[in-house]
């Protein structure tokens, strides 16, 4: 693992100023075919704000996206939502919370939808774990310590959801922030255990 200290400032910085906030025109993207996703299913989104570039070249393999989040049905499968941990761009506080598809995706300048190549009710447990964090109000990691769990970042989130659903540790950091582990947003799909679903730039 390589300790990128010397961009510690600037990760801090983009994440509590949210990765994905646009200071440009927002792309124009097609939003996904809703009855396509599933509960479990990962949901990733490049945004074209100055920050996101940054929290996205913290990916040392792949640098597709910038954020990342955990899509969920109710139980009555009537709606969809995006569970995920995004600080607040004004106050820099934020945690876990839900949001529509298409309010997740908003500016975004590509998206990815990945799905694990796990049971049916595994996948419904990565989802549900996400709701209960949600519920909890978990705050955002303003440390991005990932071996705390008391509060999480994006990845962080994905980490703990699949892993606990899975009692596998499938995802695990791979960079090094300050001397701390950092999990990146590559290393929650750069693996032969989760497929692409969908996948859409400009």
């Amino acid at each position: 693992m390589e300790d990128r200290s010397w961009h510690a400032q600037v990760i801090f910085l983009a994440l509590i100023l949210s990765s994905c906030s646009s200071t440009s025109q927002p792309a124009v993207l097609q939003s996904p075919d809703l009855s396509l996703l599933q509960s479990g299913d990962l949901i990733y989104r490049l945004g074209d704000g100055f920050y996101a570039a940054y929290f996205k070249d913290f990916s040392e393999t792949d640098k597709q996206y910038s954020h990342v989040g955990v899509v969920a049905k109710t139980i009555l499968g009537d709606s969809i939502q995006v569970v995920h941990a995004e600080a607040n761009e004004l106050t820099g506080q934020g945690k876990v919370q839900t949001e529509s598809v298409s309010e997740f995706l908003k500016g975004a300048n590509a998206y990815g939808v990945y799905r694990l190549k796990k049971e049916q009710n595994i996948r419904q447990a990565i989802a549900d774990q996400a709701l209960i964090y949600c519920h909890r109000g978990v705050p955002f990691d303003l440390k991005f310590d990932a071996s705390d769990s008391t509060a999480f970042y994006c990845t962080e989130l994905v980490m703990h959801c699949v892993n606990m659903a899975t009692s596998e540790n499938l995802i695990q950091p791979g960079t090094l922030v300050e001397g701390k582990k950092f999990v990146a947003i590559d290393d929650t799909y750069l693996h032969d255990w989760i497929q692409p679903v969908l996948k859409k730039c400009p």
